[in-house]
């Protein structure tokens, strides 16, 4: 870089320097070079201009290499040039030898200072950036304080470092480092001579039995906790092993992305461990976005703390707002316009292209994640199946530990998953990021982009658009995102307006209800109708709208689907392996609908814009599939190709076999019922009844005074009635007849006392009749 600014430099004085010599010769009618004095402007273009183009490019060289400079992990300062704080030999030694890091990232030079000058810190920067090392270097400075090193040799449970991050994955990843850090410290540095203690780390998630956590804290210890909020909550604050963790030496409190915490809706757990902790501590925030939550947070859980925000260093980001949020410069962003039945085939197309890289795949919904999954396996790209992985939220541990491990270790494969892995995950070398679906969230979309192009490299994305979704792009210019066109000819948006035009015409999915209701209030207003009159429009209304619904379900309405994929798909469907696929799309169809009826930017993406058949197409379903957000709209027969025909009419027959077959069910398990109750239903009853009877005799017999008596009969009705709400239940699923939940509730009882003794006899003898 200094290379370019010094070229610059050269070049601008050159041309100065002959600018000046036409100029003089110009004004005193001197020979400027080789005894020409005529031309003097034209001499000027031949010897001047070259210069300053030289010069020009350089300086544009220069200020490109400016903000790699400040974002890779090659900066211009080194560990040993921090200013006011001075690292231990042991973490100098890790970070130079071990890990292999000679300088600070930005925000590593900003943070450690503060936090081992115990202040406490709210830190923003862009994803990539470093943050990890940014608060694990304190954390380890601060185990090797004297008073710290000493407590920790008496006492393994000693806690010095909480640690809390929202997903597991992203907690296992910080441990993973955390482990190796301390392991470095304690074994490896000077081969273990050098007086430290035996460092422990410990990481608490959920999805496992918390006496596995205990016993592992209770043998081996824990200096540093890392963790999920809720099994964190769990251990220190409301079980019974909570005084198995000794807080008297505590240091550092680290809330990593801190924003999604809050999202997450763990605030009420946050503040009980803020007030768990000793008071006397360091506090630190990360995140990549501010918002107005965590100031909240960090006005109650710290103490007067120095915010911290990290940007990229150009002169793009100088002129943009302060308080947007930044995003690498090496990334590019691409946008795509594409119909929803040709989706899959764009992102094929992509793949192909790059298939010696990682790549991150991200669609909205867990559903979904299984359906593309099986698709991309079983049909599409069954060749290179061992390459393909899935993960979500819903996913085991194990399996998502393992999906994990598996993408750390690849040097190219295809990742599907959801917003689980959005934020904070370190998947090492993503070339590419693929959004299948735009996030739900405007939010997220910079937390996605951010698992590739970190700490310096580059790397590009790519995010799917339906042409009604064209005003994404305007909007995400407004939060920082400058999104480029993938191909200048298919992806222009006037293009797109067109295209949305042509939909507008034959939509085939409308939500007309307001509409209908709107028109009807402004011809109320016009013809000053009468209620009866209304009335009757209303019910004609209704009657319409019944036969139009009952003719279009009988219409085939939309285009054929060539999509060679969606086509591909379907005819996989005779296979037997793949007949899980159909199950999949009509879960991934309804989940879509649903998540995309509630995206938090209603104002681009309006579900009754969306085409409905081509919906379909896109998941390669036959027909639409029952859901209850699309009941008011047109549900209509979807066009398929004649060789296709005889598949549909095997997944007819099934249905129609499938629901004969749950009828049969339901009538086998209501006469079985039926059948037991009448042999042993009144004896239940009668037990019930006799429980209850001498439960009450107790009562009154017991030795308690009149308030303690009158709690308990309270508490003696309360679990009567929700008794008798759970056999109303039952009645209603149809595992108890209506007769014994009428014994057991005394319903017959009551009936009785209010008959004559002619008419309890007749009812006696109707039942013995019936048995």
């Amino acid at each position: 870089m200094y290379l370019r600014f010094s070229l610059c430099f050269f070049s601008f004085a050159l041309s100065f320097r002959l600018s000046c010599t036409c100029l003089l010769s110009s004004a005193f009618g001197s020979p400027l070079f080789f005894g020409y004095k005529r031309y003097h402007f034209l001499q000027f273009c031949i010897f001047c201009v070259p210069f300053l183009l030289v010069a020009f490019f350089f300086f544009d060289l220069y200020l490109v290499g400016i903000p790699a400079m400040a974002m890779s992990g090659v900066s211009s300062s080194e560990w040993k040039d921090m200013k006011g704080v001075t690292l231990r030999p042991a973490t100098m030694s890790y970070l130079t030898e071990c890990a292999g890091f000679r300088y600070m990232a930005p925000v590593q030079a900003r943070t450690i200072p503060l936090l081992l000058g115990n202040y406490d810190v709210v830190v923003e920067a862009i994803t990539g950036s470093g943050k990890t090392l940014a608060y694990l270097i304190p954390c380890l400075e601060m185990l090797q304080y004297d008073r710290v090193v000493e407590v920790c040799k008496d006492r393994k449970d000693a806690v010095v470092s909480v640690i809390v991050l929202p997903s597991r994955e992203l907690a296992q990843q910080v441990h993973q480092l955390a482990k190796k850090m301390l392991h470095y410290v304690s074994y490896d540095y000077l081969g273990g001579k050098n007086g430290l203690p035996k460092y422990s780390c410990q990481c608490y998630i959920g999805g496992r039995d918390i006496k596995l956590d205990v016993d592992m804290f209770s043998r081996t210890g824990g200096n540093v906790l890392i963790g999920t909020p809720g099994r964190l909550y769990e251990l220190l604050v409301s079980s019974k092993h909570s005084g198995l963790f000794n807080l008297t030496s505590f240091e550092l409190l680290i809330l990593d992305e801190a924003d999604r915490l809050l999202e997450f809706g763990f605030k009420a757990k946050l503040d009980a461990i803020l007030k768990r902790l000793p008071k006397q501590r360091r506090t630190g925030l990360f995140s990549a976005t501010q918002t107005k939550e965590l100031a909240e947070l960090a006005r109650a859980g710290m103490r007067n703390p120095v915010s911290v925000a990290v940007r990229v260093n150009s002169l793009n980001s100088a002129m943009t707002n302060a308080a947007k949020p930044q995003i690498p410069e090496l990334l590019l962003n691409y946008y795509t316009f594409t119909r929803a039945s040709e989706k899959l085939d764009r992102l094929l197309e992509f793949l192909s292209k790059r298939r010696e890289q990682k790549v991150i795949v991200y669609v909205m919904t867990c559903a979904s994640v299984d359906w593309l999954y099986a698709c991309l396996v079983g049909v599409l790209l069954k060749d290179d199946a061992d390459n393909v992985f899935a993960l979500h939220g819903q996913m085991k541990l194990e399996k998502r530990q393992r999906v994990h491990r598996a993408v750390t270790k690849r040097n190219r494969c295809v990742l599907v998953c959801t917003d689980v892995a959005a934020r904070g995950l370190d998947i090492p070398e993503v070339g590419v990021v693929v959004q299948y679906d735009p996030p739900v969230d405007p939010a997220t979309f910079i937390h996605r982009i951010g698992r590739t192009a970190r700490m310096g490299r580059q790397g590009e994305t790519l995010v799917f658009l339906m042409p009604h979704e064209l005003e994404y792009v305007a909007f995400m210019k407004l939060q920082n995102v400058s999104l480029l066109p993938y191909n200048e000819e298919k992806d222009d948006i006037g293009e797109a307006q067109k295209v949305v035009e042509e939909m507008n015409v034959r939509r085939t999915l409308t939500s007309s209800l307001q509409e209908k209701r709107k028109s009807l209030h402004r011809a109320q207003k016009e013809q000053r109708m009468s209620r009866k009159e209304r009335r009757a429009m209303l019910q004609e209304e209704r009657n319409a709208k019944s036969a139009t619904t009952q003719r279009t379900r009988k219409e085939v309405h939309g285009d054929l689907c060539e999509s060679p994929a969606i086509l591909e798909l379907r005819r996989a469907v005779r296979q037997q392996e793949n007949k899980k696929i159909l199950d999949l799309a009509a879960r991934a169809f309804v989940s879509f609908i649903r998540a995309y009826k509630e995206h938090e930017c209603r104002y681009i993406f309006q579900l009754q814009l969306i085409d409905l058949t081509d919906l379909t197409h896109s998941f390669a379903l036959f027909k639409v599939p029952n859901c209850g957000e699309i009941k008011h709209m047109r549900i209509l027969k979807i066009p398929l190709q004649e060789e296709l025909t005889d598949i549909m009419e095997i997944i007819n027959q099934q249905t129609r076999e499938k629901r004969e077959r749950e009828t049969q069910e339901r009538e086998e398990k209501r006469r079985r019922v039926e059948g037991d109750e009448d042999e042993h239903g009144e004896a239940s009853a009668k037990r019930h009844r006799t429980e209850r009877n001498e439960k009450l005799e107790a009562l009154k017999l017991a030795k308690m005074s009149r308030g303690e008596r009158s709690r308990t009969m309270k508490q003696v009705e309360i679990d009567e009635l929700l008794k008798d709400s759970y056999y109303v239940k039952k009645e209603r699923r149809g595992e108890v007849s209506g007769r014994t939940v009428d014994a057991i509730m005394g319903v017959d009882a009551i009936e009785n006392a209010l008959m004559s003794s002619r008419e309890r006899q007749e009812a006696k003898r109707v039942r013995r009749a019936v048995k």
